[in-house]
């Protein structure tokens, strides 16, 4: 199954059946890999302040976690596709789960952009850890939480989060524009036990703090830090509430 943030969270919230989530194993020490991808200077544009902050934040997390955390800064679009290759290559069959950040600017039709401006599509990247090219990983937890934005629309509520919007950036370049498209519609059972969280809905701009980082990723930080303990189905309402009520 796959999840993503911009479904009807509805549906699992009032979610029965957690046999197919209760599944999954924690592992023991290492449990898995957390790669991070954080992509803060680009050509021609302003620094994304604050990205620090967040890669620190989940390099903490996911250490004390007992997962092996690589960190990759400041990638070309071809050399994201390259590192989601390599990891997707290697041989995860010790591992319980795979995590997978990736912080950068976004735009429409769910693409990355790499500090060359070039663009990584995340159907792509995705694409690489499917049973087919990445068999050890199949029947197991796979989790991709995407701080980017997509699309150019303001939320109206943005003011207020803050009296001045100074110390508040977003995450698009405003030079390219896509057309709309919507990433669910080509996932099929290939995707199976993806989550894919996104820190903004289809067409929206994402936003973080210059000093502090994203909230969506503080939000996921949160989420992990108080519900490791329990089930994934748990843990997956509490990210929703956690989402519609300081990100959406």
């Amino acid at each position: 199954m796959i999840f993503s943030q911009t479904l009807d969270s509805a549906f699992f919230l009032n979610l029965i059946d957690a046999g197919e989530l209760d599944r999954y194993e924690k592992g023991e020490a290492p449990r898995g890999i957390c790669l991070v991808i954080n992509n803060f200077n680009f050509l021609g544009e302003e620094q994304r302040q604050g990205a620090k902050s967040d890669e620190e934040a989940i390099a903490c997390l996911f250490n004390d976690l007992h997962f092996i955390v690589e960190i990759r800064q400041n990638l070309g679009g071809l050399g994201i596709l390259k590192v989601a290759q390599e990891m997707a290559a290697r041989d995860h069959s010790k591992y319980a789960a795979f995590v997978f950040f990736i912080m950068s600017h976004g735009d429409k039709k769910d693409v990355i952009y790499g500090v060359d401006n070039r663009k990584a599509g995340m159907e792509d990247i995705m694409s690489e850890f499917t049973p087919t090219t990445c068999p050890t990983l199949e029947n197991k937890p796979k989790l991709f939480f995407i701080q980017a934005c997509r699309g150019q629309k303001m939320d109206s509520r943005m003011q207020r989060l803050s009296a001045s919007t100074d110390n508040i950036a977003e995450d698009s370049i405003q030079m390219i524009h896509s057309p709309d498209a919507d990433i669910a519609n080509g996932l099929s059972a290939r995707e199976a036990d993806f989550l894919l969280a996104f820190s903004t809905a289809p067409g929206y701009k994402a936003w973080r703090s210059k000093q502090a980082g994203s909230w969506f990723i503080r939000v996921c930080i949160n989420m992990c830090l108080s519900g490791w303990h329990l089930s994934y189905l748990l843990v997956l309402r509490e990210y929703i509430y956690l989402i519609r009520r300081f990100v959406v």
